[in-house]
């Protein structure tokens, strides 16, 4: 129904069984099912290819086999510190040197993003945080990536690294 809805407000054509298949693939995020029809329509719009569940499946493969996998904090956590060069104690700490809380706020939006666990889990997983800092640091990072472009190419490299496994 989102997606139905979503492709009627921005006027698109896309056949039932192609949403069908996307939200029986990638069925717990909205965010992830709207970003796989952009990317869908985006690329029959490109390339002038008609939509179908066959082109969905082997354009979506990328990102429906790894949206079956759970994704843990701790996973999040690990390519975090290992990208930043600090370790995980640092990143739990109450430490505010620069570099730390960068990589702490990195953590905490992609917790936000690729988990399904509320603000106070997040929290408790960050070293007994309060909802309010969980927010603030998401809300920072988010900010961070629609104004510098070489920040957000960082966050997709982290959230790929991070579906791996």
């Amino acid at each position: 129904a989102i997606l139905r809805k979503k492709a009627q407000a921005e006027n698109l054509s896309v056949p039932t069984e192609v949403i069908d298949f996307i939200a029986e693939k990638i069925p717990s995020n909205i965010r992830q099912l709207e970003g796989a029809l952009t990317k869908l329509v985006a690329f029959s719009t490109f390339t002038k290819k008609e939509l179908s569940v066959s082109l969905a499946q082997d354009i979506l493969k990328d990102i429906i086999p790894l949206e079956n996998k759970k994704i843990s904090i701790d996973q999040i956590q690990k390519v975090v510190t290992d990208y930043y060069t600090i370790k995980i104690n640092s990143l739990l700490s109450k430490k505010r040197t620069k570099d730390i809380v960068l990589a702490r706020q990195v953590a905490i939006y992609l917790s936000r993003e690729l988990t399904d666990l509320s603000l106070t889990s997040i929290g408790e997983a960050f070293g007994r945080r309060d909802h309010t800092t969980i927010i603030h640091s998401y809300t920072k990072i988010k900010n961070k990536i629609k104004k510098d472009k070489g920040f957000k190419g960082i966050i997709n490299n982290l959230t790929l690294n991070i579906k791996k496994g």
